[in-house]
């Protein structure tokens, strides 16, 4: 089962290594009287060894950096960069979505899931030189429930429910974690207040990384500081904003990269990033636009699609009519046409057909799904207030480039069923977030998206009963759409066998299809191009890898 996580360029900067070499000696010549002409004698020269040029990768990426501390990066760029100079207790493996040991060795969870002790790597130092143990490793953790220092932390509430000192309305604690301790230098206990198999996958994220404690009050992560983590790399160079140099890092505890210096030029604008790209300015890029996926034909260019991360849904606010009739959803769920709603959602979108399930979903069947609104209404105590109120993004979100010709697409799909909407698209802070996330919508598109991997990250937030949108109780807050989905998905949150959480989660996903408290629609994909005389990328759906890179012999 796999999970469905974003760059134009002028490179000034070029890799200099001029080869040094001794100057040649001048020949002594000896005059010696009487003979018949001189002889010269020439000292010999010494051998020269060429100094090898370093093995450079350059990548284009689309978004500004602001920081390199881990735990307080939020943009996709950044953390691509953090990745390759930070090493958490755990990490996923090249490529995909696998969980498996980094500074960690080995990890036992309880039987409940609910205390996790790691076993850390022994001898490992951070680039500052620094030991890393288990005094660091429950720093770090300390420090991102605490928010110390202060930061954003932008990772903590959605995978660790809130910060240390949060408490929801009833004054229980937000945060998972209820101690942290360091019984021996090599063992690190991380104790529970709830079940969680998944904690491994969220310690992989690049967010949850190990940084040197000593380095948190020196500048980490702005420009002009360096790097504290134990990663394949180093903090080179960020002299320039939209300029980041990293070299080997001569401590690391991993295998040594096969690149020298990873270069990653920042630059917004589509087109540029393209042309730096075909004038060998770039190495490889990210997040290559729609309208140039056919790039490899013309120049010495491969590209490599993503698997695709975020899933944009259409919401049923089940607390509001007519929503809470399942044959009212189910009108809604035979009559869209779900690819040709892809197509509007622009961004090289693809239909989907489940949450979980990648592939084309069922075709629309009109016949059907006016059959079924007319059952709906017929089940209806009262009239349906129409027209039903369709709250759409009034701005582009990483799930959908182009709103307003999804709105319109999906507007008219809807009214071709039966069912008359109104677009909502007020301002997306200050009033159509709120009422959405209150449960003041009837309809309403968003996306989500598997921050750590594990399918409950995607599900949860949304069928566990944590989202207002799907259900509010009489009291304004949320309860789960789905009793039993609601109970499949928190059984597999309490399940470390991962073949048995897997079952689980394919349980949940049926009755998702069966109940239709949301339908997946769409899923953006993001299209990396790289020159193709470099091999070696470790491109999957949560991370990039570019410390193995290769140029091919010309």
């Amino acid at each position: 089962m796999r999970i469905v996580h974003n760059l134009s360029l002028s490179l000034t900067a070029a890799l200099l290594a001029a080869c040094g070499g001794q100057p040649t000696a001048t020949p002594s010549v000896t005059s010696i009287v009487g003979t018949a002409a001189p002889v010269a004698t020439a000292t010999a020269l010494p051998t020269l060894t060429p100094t090898p040029e370093p093995v450079a990768f350059t990548l284009g990426l689309p978004g500004q950096v602001d920081t390199l501390d881990p735990a307080n990066a939020a943009e996709p760029s950044a953390l691509l960069i953090t990745r390759h100079l930070y090493d958490g207790l755990t990490r996923y493996a090249p490529g995909g979505s696998a969980v498996e040991p980094a500074l960690a060795e080995s990890w036992v969870v309880s039987p409940d899931a609910t205390a996790y002790t790691f076993t850390l790597r022994a001898g490992v130092t951070f680039s500052t030189g620094a030991a890393f143990d288990a005094a660091a490793a429950r720093a770090n953790v300390e420090r991102w429930l605490n928010r110390t220092p202060a930061g954003a932390y932008p990772y903590v509430p959605a995978t660790f429910g809130g910060f240390a000192d949060q408490v929801d309305s009833n004054g229980n604690p937000l945060s998972t974690v209820t101690a942290v301790n360091a019984p021996a230098a090599d063992t690190l206990v991380i104790q529970l207040r709830a079940p969680d198999a998944a904690l491994p996958a969220t310690l992989a994220m690049p967010a949850f990384a190990m940084v040197d404690p000593a380095a948190w009050a020196s500048g980490l992560g702005t420009p002009g500081a360096g790097s504290a983590g134990t990663g394949a790399f180093r903090l080179r160079a960020w002299s320039q904003p939209d300029l980041i140099e990293l070299e080997r890092n001569p401590s690391t505890w991993a295998p040594a990269p096969t690149v020298d210096v990873l270069r990653f030029k920042i630059v917004a604008d589509d087109a540029q990033r393209v042309i730096a790209l075909q004038v060998d300015e770039l190495d490889g890029l990210a997040a290559l636009p729609a309208t140039d996926g056919d790039i490899a034909a013309a120049w010495p260019v491969r590209t490599i699609v993503e698997p695709p991360q975020l899933v944009l849904y259409l919401g049923f606010n089940q607390n509001r009519r007519p929503w809470s009739t399942p044959a009212c959803r189910q009108a809604v769920a035979l009559g869209l046409d779900r690819a040709a709603l892809a197509q509007a959602a622009g961004g090289a979108s693809l239909a989907r057909a489940q949450f979980l399930t990648e592939g084309a979903p069922a075709p629309a069947d009109l016949d059907q799904a006016r059959a079924a609104w007319a059952e709906c209404v017929a089940q209806q105590d009262a009239p349906i207030a129409t027209p039903i109120a369709l709250y759409v993004p009034p701005i582009a979100r990483g799930y959908l480039a182009d709103p307003a010709a999804f709105g319109a697409q999906l507007q008219g799909q809807l009214a071709a069923i039966g069912v008359e909407t109104t677009l909502v698209t007020t301002d997306w802070s200050t009033q159509w977030l709120p009422d959405v996330q209150a449960g003041r919508a009837d309809l309403f598109v968003l996306g989500a998206g598997s921050l750590n991997g594990d399918p409950g990250s995607l599900l949860c937030p949304l069928f566990c009963g944590q989202n207002a949108a799907f259900n509010t109780g009489r009291d304004g807050l949320a309860i789960a759409p789905d009793d039993e989905l609601a109970a499949v998905l928190a059984q597999a949150r309490a399940t470390p066998d991962l073949a048995a959480r897997l079952a689980l989660y394919q349980q949940a996903e049926a009755l998702i299809a069966e109940r239709l408290p949301a339908l997946a629609i769409s899923s953006p994909s993001t299209t990396w191009a790289l020159r193709s005389d470099w091999q070696g990328e470790a491109i999957g759906p949560l991370e990039a890898l570019f410390g193995t890179m290769t140029r091919l012999s010309p």
